[in-house]
């Protein structure tokens, strides 16, 4: 019979006595939520619920000294606290914690920590891990799921790897709106507007709905090259899913008006953006 990881946890801590459970190490916290917790309720369960409070809470503090504290962790407890650093722009603790992470060998890497870590790569410029993380995710077979293929992207694209970035998002198997808009992005923060309105184009024609990040990405690219042409076609499509409201997308309007020479109209439309 199947028995989830959780469900093993909790019956390892149950078989403790009271005694037992007293000296067991793991934090006052801990304990006080054993004694809540129902067999419904595994004890890991509700201190990973108390370590994504904390972290989200902007508790770093307090949630590392719980994390230091419990005797067992999973997946989902790495993947908090890692996340609260990468969060707190504490990339080189981040980063060190999932060193630690990955040689466990009670703990399995999935396709979430390792996009928090390749996100953390990315921020910090740290081609050198972000590269090895790409082999992780190969000797893993994680590097099909859309989660760590767009982390990659962008993770390459903010360490100026324009082109691994490209080829790593061409050989994605599956793509959603976070892939095209990090590749997207990676090109056209890198100067590379044509391409980067090209990949725009053929995200349009496969049929995935931008948001109003992408959209203001697209008319940056257009702004740069001072393609008002091709920026009326994108506007169009801004006003058809009213994303014209947007002040990110409405700023980027107007600073591709003024710069094509349509000042008249880019200061109307900063009249109208919404602060």
């Amino acid at each position: 019979m199947f028995i989830s990881p959780y469900l093993r946890r909790f019956a390892t801590l149950s078989a403790l006595s009271s005694r037992e459970l007293l000296e067991y190490p793991c934090s006052n916290r801990a304990v006080n939520l054993f004694k809540e917790s129902s067999p419904q309720v595994p004890i890991l369960f509700k201190l990973n619920g108390e370590l994504k409070d904390l972290v989200k809470a902007d508790r770093l503090t307090d949630a590392r000294q719980l994390f230091d504290e419990m005797h067992q962790r999973d997946e989902v407890s790495w993947t908090n606290v890692i996340s609260g650093y990468v969060n707190a722009a504490n990339y080189g603790e981040a980063l060190n914690l999932f060193s630690r992470m990955w040689v466990d060998p009670s703990v399995g890497l999935d396709n979430f920590v390792l996009s928090v870590a390749l996100k953390a790569c990315g921020l910090d410029n740290n081609i050198v891990f972000g590269k090895l993380l790409h082999g992780v995710s190969l000797k893993n077979s994680l590097v099909n799921s859309v989660f760590v293929g767009s982390s990659l992207v962008d993770m390459y694209a903010k360490c100026r790897e324009i082109s691994e970035s490209c080829r790593v998002f061409d050989e994605m198997p599956e793509r959603n709106v976070v892939s095209w808009t990090a590749i997207i992005t990676g090109l056209v923060k890198s100067g590379y507007c044509k391409e980067g309105l090209q990949y725009f184009s053929e995200m349009w024609i496969s049929g995935i709905h931008c948001d109003a990040y992408c959209f203001a990405i697209a008319l940056k690219a257009c702004a740069d090259l001072c393609d008002v042409k091709h920026g009326k076609e994108i506007h169009t499509q801004v006003l058809k899913m009213g994303f014209n409201a947007s002040a990110y997308v409405a700023n980027t309007l107007a600073t591709m008006y003024n710069k094509s020479g349509k000042l008249d109209y880019g200061m109307c439309l900063f009249g109208r953006i919404k602060t």
